[in-house]
């Protein structure tokens, strides 16, 4: 299969919808999706009295999940390609991609991240396009109004705003400006919002209406052995990126940096003290991806990537089918 997505050829985007109705298959009848479908959030920022019964049915869901899913992966192939950060086009992040945001069986519903991760696309697209701009202040004022977006649908989102400077760090040389229109970008949505507040009479609810809901501890809900070949693919990935990380034009090198400043940020906010859920790790699936599939393509022994990934795969499927089970 990986020699296959290797290619950029018209069928597998067929192979692709495939593969995606393959590993939900498992969670399609059984998954339990109220609370992934949760948009308490939406309607608390926007003081929206929130319906007493579900907004989708669990097959809705689903299938909005899906159709996400698959349009989300050929967006990020696009992206991927287009930057070249691979080295070569081919449909393996829009595979790993999928793969990754599979991985749960939460993840396999429509909700408020899966929102959020289109927006994500469309951030590290305009990141990746700063190192060819002579002048940025317009795009970074439209990527600290699209934090302020996300968070309205996430609250945790707003994490994700300390990397539009993070990233002008890495392909930018110091500007005051350029930092100061990002953060100008962020509070537009903000004072729009007061607006709306005080013009619905509820300008001294604002701080608690923004206040993130506690959740519970969603590391308990983790199989940590289904993670195994997950990160044994990554360690492998980190080794084959070391190889060639002094190797590739300085545009890689620093895309690759600012991958893993998005990374981390998206993991180490996954606090319930933040409001994070189990779908907050969605925010994680683009860098990740990235990294896995820079592993299949460059590594050279079949039998070792081919017998990975489909291990990762049975993995995958063995964490939806036996939720819960955990030796932790």
């Amino acid at each position: 299969m990986i020699k296959q997505f290797r290619s950029l050829t018209p069928i597998n985007i067929g192979l692709l919808i495939l593969a995606t109705f393959l590993l939900r298959f498992p969670v399609w009848g059984y998954a339990h999706t109220q609370q992934a479908a949760d948009f308490s959030e939406l309607y608390r920022h926007l003081l929206w009295p929130y319906p007493n019964s579900p907004l989708f049915d669990n097959a809705t869901q689903l299938a909005l999940g899906f159709v996400c899913l698959v349009a989300q992966a050929l967006l990020f192939n696009t992206v991927v390609n287009t930057h070249n950060l691979l080295g070569k086009a081919s449909f393996m992040p829009a595979l790993l991609f999928i793969v990754c945001g599979s991985f749960f069986e939460s993840f396999a519903s429509f909700g408020p991240v899966q929102i959020c991760n289109f927006l994500i696309i469309w951030m590290l697209n305009r990141y990746l396009n700063m190192y060819r701009q002579s002048d940025v202040k317009r795009m970074v004022y439209d990527l600290g109004m699209a934090v302020a977006v996300g968070a309205i649908l996430y609250t945790p989102f707003l994490v994700l705003f300390p990397i539009i400077w993070i990233s002008l760090m890495i392909f930018r040389p110091f500007n005051a400006r350029e930092w100061f229109i990002a953060l100008l970008g962020f509070l537009t949505i903000v004072f729009f919002l007061i607006f709306y507040y005080y013009w619905n009479d509820a300008l001294g609810n604002f701080i608690n209406s923004w206040r993130p809901v506690r959740t519970s501890n969603l590391y308990s809900k983790l199989n940590y052995w289904t993670l195994l070949p997950l990160v044994i693919i990554g360690i492998l990935g980190l080794v084959q990126l070391r190889q060639n990380f002094f190797r590739s034009v300085v545009h890689i090198r620093k895309s690759f940096q600012l991958l893993s400043a998005f990374f981390l940020a998206a993991i180490l906010s996954s606090s319930p003290s933040f409001g994070a859920d189990e779908n907050h790790f969605l925010l994680a699936v683009a860098p990740l991806s990235v990294l896995l599939a820079y592993y299949f393509m460059h590594a050279t022994r079949r039998w070792i990537y081919e017998g990975l990934f489909l291990v990762l795969i049975a993995c995958i499927i063995y964490g939806q089918m036996a939720a819960g089970f955990n030796f932790f």
